[in-house]
């Protein structure tokens, strides 16, 4: 049983300046159109009522440190990580939270970041390098507008914004999907982290992408029906502790087994070993619930590994150390 309880998080290269890595994101999830008051959405025409879940997620251990159920009309940066606690901390987020006083506060309580930024930003670029290292000396004294770039180029910019103090290291980068350039803001060191291992870090912010599908298409969450306001963070709440329960179960069966699964592969299948696990648990005997749990490994090791390992090896999420699964 001691077993099934011994999951440390993984760890990573001493010479990291950041101990931890912390996703952070929200999802929305539409709710019965009579809530509309109690909830508000930010779509009022299409989803008059909505919530969003704000999750802040540990990556190296895949738990969950912080759930916050709020009204979708409300600003998401009231509940991004407070810069202060982010100590030893690499914390990752999508463009919707970007703000230059938050990335000084990070780097002034000794934490890192990467951030996406919006392309609306215009700061002053005071120096430039391309992927190689090289400096690129005329774009130097010039406005970001100005800069052009092939879509396989990425350029490291150290630029500064006239009413804000410091300097900044922004990475410049084509941005696929929307087709245009994007920007990333961080404050790790050049010296240590080139421009593509930043963007590579910053890929591990798709775990959390994942972590959302995986609550909405194997536990309930895409949308809400209930009509009754008191009754939807119970029901969300439900069915977020059904969700850290399997993938408890799956980190747990890696361990024990050495073996490489799938949570979102675990979660589907969980109708087909979970209920029995609950109710051996709830029973109360010991001796049944270690042949449960014992069986629920022999399962997910035989249905819930990952379809590519030789590919996945190959991901950051692996490359970085940073699998929750690394950890035992």
């Amino acid at each position: 049983m001691a077993q099934w309880l011994n999951h440390n998080a993984c760890t990573l290269p001493a010479h990291y300046p950041f101990k931890r890595i912390e996703l952070h994101d929200g999802s929305s999830l539409k709710l019965h159109n009579k809530l509309a008051a109690h909830y508000p959405g930010r779509f009022t025409a299409t989803h008059p009522a909505a919530v969003e879940l704000h999750v802040t997620m540990d990556l190296l251990n895949g738990h969950i440190n912080y759930l916050q159920i709020a009204p979708d009309k409300e600003s998401e940066r009231l509940y991004q990580p407070f810069a202060n606690e982010l100590n030893d901390t690499l914390v990752l987020e999508d463009a919707g939270y970007f703000d230059i006083h938050y990335c000084h506060q990070i780097a002034q309580a000794g934490g890192h970041h990467i951030i996406r930024t919006s392309n609306a930003i215009n700061p002053d670029i005071l120096d430039c390098f391309d992927e190689q290292g090289r400096q690129v000396k005329d774009l130097s004294g010039k406005k970001l507008t100005s800069l052009k770039m092939q879509k396989h180029q990425i350029m490291d910019l150290t630029v500064a914004w006239a009413k804000h103090p410091g300097t900044y290291r922004l990475i410049a980068f084509w941005d696929k999907r929307k087709s245009r350039l994007g920007y990333m803001s961080t404050n790790l060191k050049r010296s240590e982290f080139s421009a593509t291992q930043v963007i590579e870090l910053y890929s591990l912010r798709w775990q959390i992408e994942l972590l959302f599908k995986e609550w909405k298409s194997y536990n309930h969450l895409k949308t809400i029906g209930t009509a009754q306001p008191h009754l939807i963070k119970t029901l969300i709440w439900a069915s977020v502790l059904c969700a850290l329960l399997k993938r408890f179960v799956t980190y747990s069966v890696m361990g024990i087994c050495q073996v490489h699964l799938s949570t979102q592969k675990a979660a589907r299948s969980a109708q087909d070993w979970l209920p029995r696990l609950l109710t051996d648990i709830f029973a109360g005997h010991i001796v049944t619930v270690e042949a449960t749990l014992a069986d629920t490994a022999r399962y997910l090791e035989k249905n819930a590994r990952r379809a590519n390992m030789k590919r996945d090896k190959d991901t950051p999420l692996f490359k970085y150390g940073c699998h929750p699964a690394m950890g035992f």
